[in-house]
């Protein structure tokens, strides 16, 4: 049985959590001060925060996708497009898990708690307000996690189709590697003229 290859799920999961907890601790300080500078409405700072959020873990997801991707079809034998996507569907489940067990708590997704101030709290912070429910936060929360997915999967799958398809010392690789495969050794004893023989 062939082993299934975790790795790609397992890096994307670590970057998501150093990004969360970097946006946790540096993205509230600075960008919401500075948005507090921007915008008088409390609701248009947590927008913005929100959505440059977003951005940047979109940003950082695809830059990571795009680097394992390289890494893992840098070979003789190419990788099937079934082991991103197996592992970024496993990925979205945990990452889902998650954030409900940590009760839709701002350190576990700060992006969805601001879009989630936006949208269910009128502007006003959620930090300490719990009247909201967990259908709520997973209606904010689920479309984003979805976005990060499929941003890193078009990202793994752009790296992919470069390799394939330009890289021409790995094109030249596998071409030989088909060739050695096709070769049948009774075929190939038949070409030879020892399948003539009495």
């Amino acid at each position: 049985m062939k082993k299934i290859d975790f790795s790609y799920m397992r890096d994307w999961l670590i970057t998501l959590a150093i990004t969360t907890l970097a946006w946790d601790f540096f993205g509230s300080g600075f960008i919401i001060t500075a948005a507090r500078f921007l915008f008088k409405e409390q609701a248009d700072q947590f927008l913005f925060f929100g959505i440059l959020g977003m951005l940047v873990f979109c940003v950082v997801l695809a830059i990571k996708s795009y680097s394992l991707s390289l890494e893992k079809n840098n070979k003789r034998i190419p990788v099937s497009l079934a082991m991103p996507i197996f592992n970024l569907i496993i990925a979205f489940v945990i990452y889902v898990l998650i954030y409900i067990i940590s009760k839709c708590n701002y350190i576990a997704g700060p992006v969805s708690h601001a879009f989630v101030t936006v949208f269910w709290g009128n502007g006003i912070d959620m930090t300490f307000i719990h009247n909201i429910t967990v259908a709520q936060h997973l209606s904010v929360f689920v479309p984003q996690a979805l976005l990060y997915i499929g941003v890193s999967f078009g990202a793994y799958f752009l790296a992919k189709y470069k390799q394939d398809n330009h890289n021409e010392v790995l094109k030249k690789l596998r071409a030989e590697d088909n060739q050695n495969k096709e070769v049948d050794p009774i075929e190939a004893a038949l070409k030879n003229g020892l399948g003539n023989r009495k």
